[in-house]
């Protein structure tokens, strides 16, 4: 492998790093020097979260290859910004105005904030929304409105019209907090980037740990017929290959039915590792373990899925046809039925009716899409516990789950949140 060596000026300081040309992009260069204020949602430019000003231009530092990054540069990162006794206008408007939720995008916005009132100190709302779509700054929690009414109030700060007073919250104008607008606690780290989500945890590991990596099915139905990983436990690093047969509990993440419409009498089958059946693209059907994540991704894509191509059913009309294969054993493949209650219609309505639409619609499953990717940690504590840092909805359900499907006692299963950087319920 071939390293690189060049200077840049990192929020104000000239700093050597080392890189290599051919993998490593600027995200991941300043993630590596402790920086982890900088996000990673998509990887590929879509999000914004990874947003630095680069010699005064803003850029997602995830697609900017570092060769491509002339040496001296001036990189700011939300670190430069603003410290938690220092706060910039914009991270102090943040958190008053509410513009910070999961927070996971905010660094990435401030960042373009700053670069949007550095060329234009006054824009107007329209502007401020043009800016971060032409920027590709994207926020699921918000609706946007916080995060422009923030940039508006800062930026009458960096005008001199408002002082740092007047955009701070103050508690003794409020009755109380239900109803009110106090911030939440976790608003001061994340506007300062000091929020560690998943991805930012696995930085601040000792040295030792194993990197897993999922192999994860292409097609959308299909019986397994092998998950040969012979050549995947030959490549460079790797500690252990793991299958469906690896499971020690039942395999099966399963979750009772919330409705009183579902039809049929069994619960969905969805396994830990797939080892007979996929029936969703993204199905994990092997787990590789290594010594670093580099190692354990390039494993992962030595493993050969031998498999059996069932038809694949991608609307609900192909799912219910008569001769339709069943995709679950004790389930139909159309999951509830929702009674429609109307009064009497005859053809003279239809006639007289003002307009009439007649069709057949449908919409495609809509996955919640929050912006940060599913990180997970685990290790054995001294004590003893199996203890688990991920992101959740509810952390004791998730240790019933691990529980039964992977065979580890309840009270040998410790569970921490970490940050969640957006959920929505998934």
């Amino acid at each position: 492998m071939r390293l690189d060596r060049k200077v840049l000026n990192i929020n104000g300081v000239d700093r050597a790093v080392v890189y290599n040309p051919e993998k490593d992009s600027l995200a991941k260069v300043l993630r590596r020097m402790g920086l982890t204020g900088v996000k990673v949602g998509c990887g590929t430019g879509v999000c914004g979260a990874c947003s630095v000003l680069l010699d005064g231009k803003v850029v997602r530092s995830c697609t900017k290859r570092m060769k491509d990054v002339p040496e001296y540069s001036k990189v700011l990162t939300i670190e430069g910004i603003g410290t938690p006794q220092h706060l910039h206008p914009l991270q102090q408007a943040w958190i008053t105005y509410g513009a910070v939720q999961c927070g996971f995008c905010s660094p990435g916005f401030i960042i373009s904030a700053y670069g949007l009132l550095s060329e234009n100190p006054n824009p107007t709302r329209e502007e401020v929304r043009e800016w971060f779509a032409k920027h590709r700054n994207i926020c699921r929690c918000t609706g946007y409105k916080p995060i422009v009414d923030a940039v508006m109030a800062a930026a009458k700060v960096m005008r001199g019209e408002a002082t740092m007073e007047d955009i701070t919250y103050k508690f003794e104008e409020e009755k109380g907090i239900y109803g009110s607008r106090y911030p939440r606690p976790s608003a001061l780290a994340k506007v300062c980037g000091l929020a560690d989500y998943g991805d930012d945890v696995k930085h601040k590991l000792p040295e030792g740990v194993a990197h897993l990596a999922v192999v994860i099915s292409e097609v959308p139905h299909a019986r397994i017929i092998e998950i040969d990983v012979s050549e995947a436990e030959k490549m460079p690093g790797v500690y252990k290959v793991m299958t469906a047969k690896d499971v020690k509990g039942t395999n099966n993440l399963d979750a009772p039915a919330v409705t009183p419409r579902r039809m049929g009498s069994g619960i969905t089958e969805f396994p830990v590792i797939a080892g007979k059946k996929i029936n969703r693209r993204g199905d994990v059907v092997a787990l590789v373990a290594a010594d670093t994540e580099e190692h354990a991704r390039e494993a992962a894509k030595k493993v050969k899925q031998h498999l059996e191509i069932l038809p694949a059913y991608m609307t609900f009309p192909e799912a219910v046809m008569p001769n339709a294969i069943q995709l679950h054993e004790n389930l139909p493949n159309y999951y509830l039925k929702q009674p429609l209650f109307k009064g009497e219609v005859s053809d003279e309505d239809f006639d007289n009716a003002a307009y009439v639409v007649e069709g057949s619609f449908h919409s495609q499953h809509e996955p919640h899409l929050p912006l940060e990717p599913d990180v997970v940690q685990a290790y054995i504590g001294e004590d003893g516990m199996m203890t688990i840092l991920c992101k959740s909805q509810a952390i004791t359900e998730g240790i019933e789950a691990v529980s039964n499907a992977c065979g580890i006692p309840k009270e040998n299963i410790r569970m921490i949140l970490n940050t969640v950087g957006g959920s929505f319920g998934y």
